[in-house]
């Protein structure tokens, strides 16, 4: 139940996503739940858990970004930071894409959060119980002999 304070709420539809490592991308689901005709922004971010992204703990976002090009260091998949989705009014489901490497090395499954956050100024806007998620990206290389 949505409080009478905050009419709108926010959520992953799954806490569990998941795509072999050839599909690319795993695509995050995330709902709008509400009784309000207005826009709702929500920030989506990734976080590592088995699986590396391509951010490293401690760069800014500025120097990320100007540097995204340069990672000499293997990643799992591409990661993002406080990338803004926005809702319009009658939108109910919005995705988010997030790529990963194919990388044709045998490894067990690993997997990877996605996070949503509120920007500043979110008034009357929530998270439901599902503002995390988990993606399993499943290996499709063949154990070597």
């Amino acid at each position: 139940m949505i409080s009478d304070a905050t009419n709108v709420r926010v959520e992953f539809n799954s806490t569990v996503y998941g795509e072999d490592e050839d599909a690319g991308m795993v695509t995050f689901t995330l709902i709008r739940i509400d009784e309000s005709e207005r826009p709702v922004s929500v920030l989506f971010s990734t976080a590592n858990g088995s699986a590396q992204g391509n951010y490293q703990a401690g760069q800014t976002s500025q120097t990320w970004h100007n540097n995204i090009s340069f990672f000499a260091a293997p990643f799992d998949f591409t990661s993002i930071m406080d990338m803004l989705v926005t809702f319009q009014p009658s939108e109910t489901q919005r995705e988010v894409q997030v790529m990963i490497e194919n990388d044709n090395v045998y490894e067990d499954n690993e997997d990877f959060l996605g996070l949503l956050t509120l920007p500043g100024g979110s008034e009357g806007v929530a998270l439901g119980s599902a503002s995390t998620a988990t993606a399993t990206i499943f290996n499709d290389d063949g154990k070597p002999l």
